[in-house]
């Protein structure tokens, strides 16, 4: 499978694709623990910073780098997640600015 993945997916899609995967684990982390692997759970609540954009980058690269290492294990318990829980991170998603997306975001769920 994952040779397959190779020849298929290029390489800027897996990066926007990984990118939006830790963004939801890293929600998961601090929403809805139970449902993130344990051992992630223990890596990514390691993380201590004084700043807490450092702390975030922190988190990012131990979630990245369990994924990497862990290519066969999913991240998320795929048997306690519900689609609520990925709704309401789409939901806490905000642009820059700190305003909410556009409607046509929210009208495709």
């Amino acid at each position: 499978m994952e040779e397959l993945n190779e020849q298929v997916v290029n390489s800027k899609s897996k990066s926007v694709y990984l990118y939006g995967i830790v963004k939801y684990i890293l929600w998961l982390h601090a929403d809805n623990p139970d449902i993130i692997d344990l051992s992630l759970w223990i890596l990514v609540s390691s993380v201590v910073a004084e700043d807490d954009d450092k702390a975030y980058k922190q988190k990012q690269q131990h979630v990245k780098a369990y994924m990497a290492s862990n290519s066969t294990q999913s991240p998320v318990n795929l048997l306690v997640a519900k689609m609520n829980d990925f709704e309401c991170f789409l939901m806490s998603l905000r642009k820059k600015d700190g305003k909410s997306p556009g409607k046509l975001v929210y009208s495709s769920m």
